[in-house]
């Protein structure tokens, strides 16, 4: 019994560590695209003071 235990908690930390990799990615991915954003708001705030 608790050996089927254990191995159903090294799944568990398996499948959280596998998450958490995907959730790290997924915001990185979010970071570089508010970057982008960002970038293009402080370029069209320029192109709106030359006015």
């Amino acid at each position: 019994m608790t050996k089927l235990y254990g191995g159903m908690l090294q799944e568990t930390r398996q499948i959280l560590n596998k998450h958490k990799e995907e959730l790290l990615t997924i915001s990185d991915k979010h970071k570089e695209e508010l970057l982008k954003q960002k970038e293009e708001l402080l370029i069209m705030n320029e192109k709106h003071n030359e006015v």
